[in-house]
């Protein structure tokens, strides 16, 4: 499977043999994009950020065991990158079909995310931390961002150095089903996902659960 990938990582040019290689395009539906990383399609020449920044091997070697580091990148793709925006306001979304008051929402993830039930100090936080970025987010609506629908390609020849310009069409997004985003949901689901996304980055979750 293909996962989805920032507008960055797509455009970036892969050479194959001796000429280019076609862009990246992610699966088309969500079936087919929501697996684990271990059905994800390699490629030698263009290596997923995510998989990067969290030690993945090289493709040349052999790997009997796996580096592990704790570096900075790696805390700031699992607080700000668009994965995990999404898995957060997915699991918005299922807090608010499940449970009805926000106190019910933030029970339920707790027990979703550490596997255990909150305190009361820290329903009483997190119950004030959705109150504020609901007002927060009541006065920010996020600016819809549209999938490229083609990229701008060039070749230049080895020998004379004349390069050849066109338009790769990314013919996926005739028809792809995208994942929930921040502009399809409203303050107050985007302000319950802020809860979610700061749980997914608890040490409790991370490390011990």
């Amino acid at each position: 499977m293909f996962p989805e990938a920032n507008a960055e990582f797509q455009a970036q040019p892969r050479m194959n043999q001796v000429t280019i290689a076609p862009a990246y395009q992610p699966s088309r539906t969500l079936e087919q994009r929501n697996r684990r990383s271990l059905y994800t399609y390699r490629m030698r020449m263009q290596t997923a950020p995510l998989f990067e920044v969290f030690n993945q091997p090289s493709y040349d070697l052999s790997c009997e065991r796996r580096d592990s580091s704790t570096v900075t990148p790696q805390a700031f793709t699992l607080m700000n990158s668009d994965n995990s925006v999404d898995r957060s306001i997915a699991m918005a979304l299922r807090l608010q079909r499940e449970e009805d008051s926000v106190r019910g929402q933030l029970q339920r993830a707790f027990e979703l995310t550490l596997g255990r039930p909150a305190t009361d100090d820290e329903i009483a936080k997190t119950s004030a931390h959705v109150k504020e970025m609901a007002a927060y987010h009541e006065q920010h609506q996020p600016e819809l961002i549209a999938p490229a629908r083609e990229l701008d390609r060039t070749v230049v020849e080895e020998m004379s150095g004349l390069a050849l310009h066109y338009k790769e069409k990314l013919d996926v997004y005739e028809d792809y089903v995208p994942h929930v985003k921040p502009w399809d949901v409203d303050a107050e689901t985007r302000a319950l996902a802020d809860v979610c996304l700061a749980l997914f980055n608890s040490n409790e979750f991370i490390y011990v659960y």
